[in-house]
């Protein structure tokens, strides 16, 4: 459960990954027209576009991040501006879908059994204690989820566990590198120094690419955790899992 339902921060328990510098200093072409030729640009726009539609996670993106996505590529950029059009089309009937989804995940939220949703949470069947630590047992690529009971409800859990993209914690934003070579790698920025950025991966490994290899650099909208845990667990088994959340305080 690679989800995003907590702060990075000291005060919530939930410490950010390593990094020498902030995530707005982060070096490298993105999003900015002005670093790209109009033909690549909107090649560039057309093509994420066509990744997120194709994303399960795509379901989780809320209309602001969309919104602010397709800001980035006006009219001006026809082929990106057409194809992020048709994305948000469909994302509106996904968004629809995700609130349905989370009304009737909210009606059973009553008959959940923290007991049962503590051995959930370590078990292999739900990957939670993958990345999520709780009271120093688990991994660490996701949020400290320790404290995670006194500052969310059972609304927000249950849509950061279905729908992980919908909220972002900053310190554990997903990233999108492509090199010069014509590699692509995704991770969390786990540092950075003068000559390299290292991307922690989904695996957990750190891998170290130059900066002077670094030809984009873009911020994901699509969470590292992937969606369609509703198709592994029931109702019963998230109600569960939101229950044993909610008692960790």
């Amino acid at each position: 459960m690679r989800s995003r339902i907590c702060s990075g921060s000291e005060e919530t328990g939930c410490p950010g990954p390593e990094s020498t510098r902030s995530r707005s200093e982060v070096s490298g072409p993105g999003r900015d027209p002005g670093q790209w030729s109009s033909e690549e640009f909107d090649a560039l726009g057309a093509t994420l576009a066509g990744a997120l539609k194709e994303s399960p996670g795509r379901k989780g993106l809320s209309g602001e991040q969309l919104t602010t996505l397709a800001g980035s590529f006006p009219a001006a950029y026809p082929q990106a501006h057409r194809a992020f059009d048709v994305f948000a089309r469909t994302n509106t009937a996904d968004s629809r879908q995700r609130e349905e989804s989370l009304a009737r995940l909210l009606r059973a939220a009553d008959q959940g059994n923290a007991s049962r949703g503590r051995v959930l949470f370590h078990a292999n069947r739900s990957t939670c204690s993958l990345c999520h630590r709780i009271d120093n047992q688990g991994g660490t690529l996701g949020p400290n989820l320790s404290r995670i009971g006194a500052i969310r409800s059972a609304k927000d859990l249950f849509e950061a566990i279905v729908f992980p993209s919908a909220t972002v914690v900053n310190g554990f934003e997903s990233y999108l590198l492509a090199d010069n070579r014509g590699n692509a790698h995704t991770g969390l920025i786990h540092r950075e120094t003068a000559d390299a950025i290292y991307l922690r991966q989904v695996n957990q490994q750190v891998v170290r690419i130059p900066r002077g290899e670094v030809k984009t650099l873009l911020r994901s909208p699509v969470s590292l955790m992937p969606a369609g845990l509703e198709g592994i667990l029931s109702d019963q088994d998230l109600a569960d899992l939101v229950a044993y959340l909610q008692v960790c305080k």
